[in-house]
């Protein structure tokens, strides 16, 4: 449903101050679990935008605010019952931090800057503690505090109460008496994990690890490209027939902490995927090296054919491929330095990348922080580093776009950059013409491959495959405007925005359009959003 936008800016400004003010805050009254908020709304802003605004947990406000009356004092938005009860209601599992239990001793209750229970908690652990339920925008968890230091948010957080003191309560120390945090009763070898395995196990790795939100393989396979029974044969235990946290970590392998707690079995099976990208992480060599590498014999896999064993992964499927040649001597228009080294007179990935330089990369000052492809000489942008062996004079002539000569002849050769075959100008159609590559981003990265093309250009999430409304909104527009907006493996690529070709080399007038223009491209300023987000404007 969409909003009355006419009667909320005053409301909003106010509302969003106050969150903001809230997570900063370092003065918050004790006895308190709202105070912290200041919403200066006037009764009449309050009543029209109540059931409408968004929320962190998109709910009404009258959830949790059923007796609001408007006003700009905390206590007329207060809510009838405390936090516990209140959040209770809809998250009703157990409590992986203890509530209602007082402050530890050690604590100064006087400069306490985190919001306590009230009434019966008065001076208690409850939610609002931890969580400000009105910072959706602002952190993860809804979490409170600002951390300006390297730790993450938790640590930050849990040592405003615990203090450096914290890690000696490790469910994963042996002298800890913390297993009942994941167990629910003494593990016998000969039952099955869930007769004494938390069924929430995720959520209690994640309360101090905090790697679920990134993606960290969610419960899912992370070997879909090894056949199941290889990995049966090896201790990958499941919970509830799935994968968790612990089929790759064993929580109680003290010793090997330095590893993350990876299990032997695990590593082997890495080592064999190449769904487990191995770089930047130290414990990952194995996947490359069948032995502890030296100086003299670096141990490598596949007969120590560097190539072969990027492109394991490197295929273009599994991980992006280079457009870049190797296994061929340089020419004569490339000039190779000597910190690029060949090897039997031949360029390979190595010529280009040192993978040495991945040694100690999990540090927070590790050199990857600042040259994460480990290009050697350090890292340049593209164009600088191909330079170092070509040519300037030489690489001018190497641009794809530049595909007709002086008499207005097409170069073949130049169009054999991006496409396998050379395809037929007469005739229209992405599916009419051939390429080597799974995505064709990968030409366009060959020179613009830097983050401003890939990160921040266009602002949002583009090279995706578009929803059905999208996709009818590009069929109207392609229509209408007698131009193609073409898709690859049904994903919008950059060619979909830019036309790659130079004016006149194609001869069918829909491939043609923004051939020539600025930045090549295809739709001119004021309709290229509209063309596929028809709900922006009118085409």
């Amino acid at each position: 449903m969409r909003r009355n936008t006419n009667n909320i800016p005053r409301f909003f400004l106010a509302l969003l101050a106050a969150f903001l003010w809230s997570s900063v805050t370092t003065t918050v009254s004790l006895g308190s679990n709202v105070s912290d908020l200041n919403l200066g709304a006037t009764e009449e802003h309050w009543l029209k935008v109540l059931n409408t605004i968004d929320d962190p947990h998109d709910v009404p406000c009258v959830q949790c605010h059923p007796n609001a009356r408007g006003g700009d004092r905390p206590e007329q938005y207060d809510i009838a019952e405390d936090s516990i009860e209140l959040c209770r209601r809809c998250h009703d599992r157990e409590d992986l931090h203890p509530v209602n239990v007082p402050l530890p001793a050690s604590v100064d209750k006087e400069s306490m800057w985190l919001p306590l229970g009230r009434g019966e908690f008065y001076g208690k652990i409850v939610c609002l503690t931890c969580h400000n339920i009105h910072a959706n925008n602002l952190y993860r968890n809804l979490l409170r505090g600002e951390d300006l230091s390297r730790r993450s948010r938790e640590e930050f957080l849990c040592s405003t109460c615990h203090g450096t003191g914290l890690m000696s309560k490790s469910p994963h120390d042996p002298k800890s008496k913390s297993c009942s945090f994941c167990h629910t009763k003494t593990p016998q070898s000969d039952l099955p994990l869930a007769k004494f395995l938390r069924p929430d196990i995720q959520n209690r790795c994640n309360f101090c690890h905090d790697t679920l939100y990134g993606g960290h393989y969610l419960t899912v396979n992370p070997f879909p490209d090894l056949a199941d029974d290889f990995r049966n044969d090896l201790d990958i235990p499941l919970f509830q027939n799935r994968f968790t946290c612990i089929s790759c970590h064993d929580p109680h392998s003290v010793e090997n902490r330095k590893t993350k707690m990876l299990r032997d079995d695990y590593l082997k099976l890495a080592a064999e995927s190449n769904r487990i990208n191995p770089h930047w992480k130290d414990v990952m060599c194995i996947s490359c090296h069948s032995g502890t590498p030296d100086k003299n014999d670096p141990k490598l896999k596949f007969g120590g054919d560097i190539d072969v064993l990027c492109n394991r992964c490197h295929d273009g499927k599994i991980a992006r491929n280079d457009v870049h040649p190797t296994g061929k001597e340089p020419g004569p228009t490339v000039q190779i330095p000597p910190s690029m080294p060949l090897t039997d007179g031949k360029i390979t990935c190595e010529t280009c990348h040192d993978s040495s330089l991945q040694e100690g990369g999990e540090s927070r000052d590790s050199v990857g922080r600042r040259n994460p492809n480990f290009l050697r000489d350090g890292p340049i942008n593209r164009v600088e580093f191909c330079l170092r062996c070509h040519t300037p004079e030489s690489y001018e002539k190497m641009n794809a776009h530049n595909q007709v000569d002086e008499v207005g002849s097409v170069k073949t050769r130049v169009c054999l950059f991006c496409h396998s075959s050379l395809p037929d100008v007469k005739v229209a159609g992405i599916e009419r013409v051939g390429f080597d590559v799974e995505s064709l981003n990968d030409y366009c990265a060959v020179c613009h491959g830097s983050s401003k093309y890939f990160r921040n250009h266009p602002v949002g999430p583009h090279l995706v495959q578009p929803s059905r409304s999208v996709l009818r909104a590009m069929d109207a527009v392609e229509d209408n405007a007698n131009i193609e907006l073409p898709l690859y493996n049904e994903m919008v690529t950059c060619v979909t925005c830019h036309n790659p070709h130079q004016d006149g080399v194609l001869k069918v007038d829909s491939a043609s359009k923004g051939a020539g223009h600025k930045k090549r491209l295809r739709l001119a300023a004021g309709r290229r959003c509209i063309s596929c987000h028809d709900d922006k404007g009118t085409y």
